[in-house]
């Protein structure tokens, strides 16, 4: 798709004109779906996405893991504030 400079001002009059269009398009596509169990999601992320990462992005990303992804709790301790 191309916008005539002439027609549209700016990158936000492209986006409300084309908004609608957008939407639709979306709404209408196919999704995946992921034929995983989730804690294989987890493990891959781990082993894949982790090492890279800084120390302390690895500590808190760890933290996160255990205490309010991978435990079956009604409260989540996640939304409390990190302690170490």
């Amino acid at each position: 798709m191309t916008c005539s400079g002439a027609e549209y001002r700016n990158e936000s009059d492209v986006r409300k004109a084309i908004g609608f269009a957008v939407i639709q398009q979306n709404r209408e596509a196919v999704r995946s779906k992921v034929d995983a169990a989730f804690s294989a999601i987890i493990d891959l992320y781990k082993s894949e996405h982790m090492p890279g990462r800084e120390h302390s992005t690895n500590q808190r990303s760890e933290h996160i893991l255990r205490n309010c992804i991978l435990p079956d709790l009604p409260i989540r301790p996640c939304l409390l504030p990190f302690t170490g």
